[in-house]
């Protein structure tokens, strides 16, 4: 995977823009290793941005959580 590559996403109020750059961040994070703070995502409203934000946590700790519970997932997976 490039990550020196720029994605842009456009598409209609509705269309599952937040789901897919949440879902697309959260596999970075959990499944490349990209750092978080290696990651920018911008929006066009501040109600979107807090929406994109609070799936990011969401997700993400619920995600984490999984993974921790998991005892298959060990030694440097586990502790990325």
């Amino acid at each position: 995977v490039n990550y020196d590559r720029n994605l842009i996403l456009f598409a209609g109020p509705g269309s599952g823009k937040t789901t897919v750059l949440a879902l697309r961040i959260l596999t970075h994070i959990f499944c490349d290793r990209v750092p978080p703070h290696a990651i920018l995502a911008t929006t066009f409203t501040v109600k979107a941005a807090a929406e994109l934000r609070s799936r990011l946590l969401g997700w993400g700790f619920a995600l984490r959580s999984e993974l921790l519970a998991d005892r298959s997932v060990v030694g440097a997976d586990r502790n990325w």
